[in-house]
């Protein structure tokens, strides 16, 4: 199965309010494991941070927001380089 057909099932299989429950859940295990590297313990952060994107994604499909986050990621970092000039 592609990871589109996976993602789909996924949502399709347990349900949007499941789906949208799992999503919090692997933000908070990625944000202990950043609190973990901070601390200098060790940490799983690039595990974590592969499941929150499979889950945003998800999120992405739920409230069927694609184009809409597309565009606002486009925003957001050209707003960041104009702040980053600012910053010199």
């Amino acid at each position: 199965m592609k990871e589109q057909e996976v993602l789909d099932k996924a949502i399709k299989t347990y349900g949007n309010d499941a789906q949208i429950l799992l999503a919090i859940e692997e933000m908070s295990e990625l944000t202990t494991e950043l609190c973990h590297s901070s601390r200098g313990r060790k940490h799983k952060i690039p595990e974590e941070i592969a499941d929150v994107k499979i889950m945003m994604k998800q999120l992405e499909q739920i409230f069927d927001c694609e184009k809409e986050v597309e565009i606002m990621n486009v925003f957001k970092v050209r707003r960041l380089e104009g702040r980053l000039k600012n910053e010199r």
